[in-house]
């Protein structure tokens, strides 16, 4: 199947994590790159799930100690909340331990107030913590640069620049021996909630969405010739023919998203009754979780709040609604 979905090592070297987000599997994913005594772990979810990293790093028999690198792709709490925590936990076994980041990463993530109390406002209780981290955990790098990992393996690493959901996402990409081994999307490239067919749903969130920037990422990611992919939400695509299959649906869908969003606030002019029109219309159908009996209610408990928030941050694109933070 070209849709993992099942926690393990699925490629060489890289694992998927399911990081169990709000009680429920394959809601969201961390990434961990394992090589000889090295590790670098990409995003670490809330600070409620932090704990299954390390849990599963334990099973698979990964020290502690060998984990060199935390990147994030970017700064929101589902994805980095757990940053200050993994590391306070991890710091005891490797002093050296760095966050690798962009500047602009560390901006975000030593101020998070204004977007914690933006996610609560939708999320809740959900959000968990997060607390400003300290200088000395950051090693800075430009973005789209390349950093040496392991010369005799040939493997090196970028922070791929992908504005768009927010102003600091990055698509953490890994390079072995000339060809792009594997690129952790983050949300880049829209959501994968379906594990059947390689449908797509949109990363349109507040408060930093662009469209015209996200729309400029994808066509970069699509250049990129990626051989294997990682979603946050969720799992993996393996096959270079796959990973292209998966850029392009995203590629034609947001645009298909934005129109209907429009036409239909331009029709109701309520942002509720946009959010339960692209529920029926547009996502159940580029969704499996509705066809999984045991998560059908809790699915659409979820996938409510975050059509609200996907509805919205296209709405302020579009300049139907005012950012209020």
């Amino acid at each position: 199947m070209p849709i993992i979905s099942t926690a393990g090592e699925f490629i060489e070297s890289v694992h998927l994590i399911d990081l169990n987000q709000y009680g429920m599997s394959k809601i969201t994913s961390s990434f961990l790159l394992h090589w000889d005594n090295s590790t670098i772990i990409f995003d670490v979810g809330t600070s409620d799930d932090y704990r299954k990293v390390l849990s599963y790093m334990r099973k698979h028999h990964i020290s502690r100690d060998s984990v060199k690198y935390l990147i994030p792709s970017h700064h929101h709490f589902d994805h980095f909340g757990a940053g200050w925590k993994i590391l306070t936990k991890l710091e005891k076994y490797n002093p050296k331990i760095k966050i690798l980041a962009t500047e602009l990463h560390k901006t975000y993530l030593q101020h998070p107030e204004n977007h914690l109390k933006a996610a609560r406002s939708t999320y809740g209780e959900f959000v968990g913590r997060m607390e400003p981290i300290p200088d000395r955990f950051f090693q800075l790098i430009e973005p789209d640069t390349k950093i040496l990992l392991d010369e005799e393996r040939e493997l090196e690493l970028s922070l791929i620049s992908t504005p768009g959901h927010t102003k600091d996402h990055v698509c953490p990409t890994i390079f072995m021996e000339g060809s792009t081994y594997f690129s952790y999307f983050g949300e880049a490239a829209g959501t994968l909630f379906n594990k059947e067919e390689l449908l797509t749903l949109p990363t349109s969130m507040p408060t930093e969405f662009n469209y015209e920037e996200y729309m400029q990422s994808l066509k970069k990611i699509q250049g990129l010739e990626i051989e294997n992919a990682g979603f946050c939400h969720y799992g993996a695509v393996t096959s270079l023919k796959d990973v292209k299959l998966i850029v392009e649906d995203q590629i034609k869908f947001v645009p298909i998203f934005r129109e209907f969003v429009k036409n239909n606030y331009e029709k109701f002019k309520a942002t509720r009754s946009v959010v339960e029109a692209t529920i029926q219309e547009l996502f159940l159908e580029r969704s499996s979780f509705h066809r999984t009996e045991d998560l059908k209610e809790v699915y659409k408990g979820i996938s409510t709040r975050n059509a609200l928030a996907l509805v919205y941050g296209m709405l302020v694109d579009l300049g139907y609604k005012k950012n209020k933070y």
